[in-house]
């Protein structure tokens, strides 16, 4: 297997990959471009309520911590030693007194680097001529699916569900380079695995089953199910030194077992965390992704999926080692996105790479030959794949144009007021480590990733009972929405040590002013804003009429009449 990769084309390598990540990067550019004094920008225009929980991961690890706690609700959570790549992003921070927005966009440039240096060296592996190499990498790390003529024509399978181009974030290369930074440093562990595995299927070097296995262990602390699709493509390799060779060698298979036994330990560790302690089986138990129809994936994988089925069938006629393990990695990928299993989404993470190897393959093995036979486009041969690649595309151009539009018009899910950015950080000054505030959706979510403090309610997988508690914190700010008795009884018992009132509690005509509560002592006010302490033993005030109102006679009077 020819591999070598000239410095020719580690330097075309270098500046593609300097293209596609600022690509991936122009709608956090069009943020901060259009943050003012006034408004603030919050550090992603994609998935903003999973950004803010990994900033609260990033919390624990720039306050020297090495392991978390659910810091989106009030129930008390033993820390465990999970989401530790972001843990570590936050130590970094610390270390070298980085802001933590800039941080985690570091941490996403260089894994994404990362990534697409590999995805390149697989290629390289798997193909020798030039534009065979070049052709499947953008493929895998540009490809989306039809989304973008979905959209176009105004037609959907089902009206509830978006196309998969614009929200499965795991499934593309480039939409979870523009994301998350451990996604991306997931997919370069899986890389390693495919890459260092076919060497050593390849070699029968025993240093290439050792990276392997390293880089499978490294994958359990930071997404564990993703170790799953590692074990697939080295279960894929040996199926497909199976059809190389004509037999099965023990030494594979013993290989393969001795890979997933030393990811043993740490996988039971892990399952270990969330099975024990109530609040942590909980949040597993609600922790539910599951695919949408079938549909979707083949919409979703567009073009791709044409050209590698037919790449798949040259890769097992031709017996070729990448190309049947690519093929093993994309079935099996897809059937586990419908085994009965609560993540089923997940293991669609990184499919465009094998897709896009698979689609190479096609276009070289296939199309390239049928064209050689017609003079009369053979000398197309190159600007038509190079058209494939732009076709294959749009979604994701879509994507990176259409947000970057989106950021710079300052929409207010990804803005915050900056008097309340100053509240919260006024809060996290002056607040105990472990206090909780008590605050609308909305605002909650801003807490834990700029202070470290745990909030009422604020994500829909993190906050145990998210639409419940969600709707009595509507109920408890909205002016009929609870009686004074359960208003003093909600606070007694929500876990809450703060209020805030602000812009997102207060911002309806019937919202009901929380500092009327003579439970609530007043310690932070500016620009409408107002940040509430709970007195102490709140619990046995509620129970005492003349408490529940300050200055309340009549307002009292009428409530027992209610």
């Amino acid at each position: 297997m020819n591999s070598r990769v000239s410095p020719a084309e580690w330097r075309w390598l270098a500046v593609v990959s300097l293209l596609i990540m600022a690509l991936s990067s122009l709608p956090v550019v069009a943020g901060f471009a259009a943050q003012t004094p006034e408004m603030i920008f919050n550090g992603t225009v994609i998935d903003r309520q999973d950004f803010a929980v990994h900033l609260a991961s990033m919390q624990r690890g720039l306050q020297g911590e090495w392991e978390y706690s659910l810091l989106f609700t009030t129930e008390p959570s033993n820390a465990k030693p999970v989401k530790l790549a972001y843990i570590t992003l936050g130590h970094i921070a610390r270390w070298l007194h980085l802001d933590l927005v800039l941080t985690y966009h570091i941490g996403r440039w260089v894994f994404g680097f990362g990534v697409l240096a590999m995805i390149y060296r697989l290629m390289a592996m798997t193909f020798k001529p030039l534009l065979l190499r070049r052709i499947g990498f953008l493929l895998a790390a540009t490809a989306s699916g039809l989304g973008w003529l979905m959209l176009a024509i105004d037609w959907l399978p089902d009206p509830q569900i978006w196309p998969v181009d614009f929200w499965l974030i795991d499934m593309y290369t480039l939409f979870s380079l523009a994301t998350f930074p451990h996604f991306a440093a997931v997919a370069l562990l899986i890389l390693t695995m495919a890459i260092s595995y076919l060497n050593f299927i390849e070699t029968g070097k025993v240093g290439y089953w050792v990276l392997t296995a390293i880089a499978g262990v490294l994958i359990i602390p930071i997404q564990p199910f993703s170790v799953a699709i590692g074990d697939l493509i080295a279960g894929g390799a040996v199926i497909a030194s199976w059809r190389k060779q004509g037999k099965v060698r023990l030494v594979e298979l013993m290989a393969l077992t001795g890979l997933i036994a030393a990811q043993a330990p740490l996988l039971w560790l892990n399952a270990r965390a969330f099975t024990t302690g109530t609040t942590w089986q909980n949040f597993a138990a609600q922790h539910i992704m599951l695919s949408p129809p079938p549909i979707y994936y083949l919409l979703g994988i567009g073009i791709l999926g044409p050209m590698a089925a037919w790449g798949g069938y040259i890769a097992w006629r031709r017996r070729n080692l990448a190309g049947v393990m690519a093929l093993c990695w994309t079935v099996g990928a897809l059937i586990l996105c419908y085994a009965p299993l609560r993540l089923q989404r997940r293991f669609s993470v990184n499919l465009t790479v094998p897709l896009g190897l698979l689609a190479a393959m096609a276009l070289g093995l296939g199309f390239l030959p049928w064209l050689s036979k017609h003079q009369q486009w053979k000398r197309w041969g190159s600007l038509l794949m190079l058209l494939v690649v732009v076709v294959a595309s749009p979604s994701s151009l879509y994507l990176s144009a259409g947000n970057a539009l989106y950021a710079s018009g300052q929409p207010a899910p990804i803005f915050d007021p900056a008097s309340l950015v100053r509240a919260v950080d006024w809060l996290g000054e002056h607040a105990g480590p472990d206090d909780a505030l008590l605050a609308s959706t909305r605002s909650g979510l801003l807490v834990p990733p700029r202070t470290g403090l745990r909030t009422y309610v604020g994500h829909p997988i993190e906050t145990l009972d998210y639409t419940q508690k969600d709707e009595q914190v509507k109920a408890f700010f909205r002016k009929d929405g609870m009686t004074m008795v359960e208003r003093m009884r909600f606070l007694s018992e929500c876990g809450c040590d703060w209020v805030i009132f602000g812009p997102y509690e207060g911002g309806e005509d019937e919202a009901f002013d929380p500092g009327s509560l003579s439970v609530l002592q007043l310690e932070y006010q500016e620009q409408g804003i107002r940040l509430y302490r709970i007195i102490q033993n709140v619990g046995a005030v509620y129970s005492q009429p003349s408490f529940y109102m300050r200055d309340a006679d009549l307002r009292w009077e009428k409530e027992l009449e209610l």
